[in-house]
């Protein structure tokens, strides 16, 4: 594993977010790929969440539910260190 990099879970996403897996399906992909990778898998999520193209189309409000549902799942996953102390990564605020 890289640096960053965490053996977490993926969700079962076709389970989670089942219109999103029939729809774009490419992006279940990518979400499967970079689900271990923090600084990776939250840009990519931002990345789904903020037009920075300017098209502003955007997803229909049940694919965005299912964007926003896994996005939590993504924070959970990775909001606490490798110990499973959440002030692992946040020494320097101690």
């Amino acid at each position: 594993m890289d640096d960053g990099e965490r053996a977490v879970q993926a969700p079962a996403f076709e389970q989670e977010a089942p219109g999103l897996a029939a729809r774009f399906p490419h992006i279940i992909d990518r979400l499967r790929a970079l689900w271990g990778k923090p600084a990776e898998g939250g840009m990519f999520f931002d990345s789904l969440l903020v037009d920075e193209r300017g098209h502003g189309e955007g997803f229909p409000a049940p694919i965005l539910f299912e964007i926003l549902h896994l996005n939590e799942l993504f924070k959970a996953a990775h909001q606490a260190g490798p110990g499973g102390d959440v002030w692992t990564d946040h020494e320097s605020v101690l």
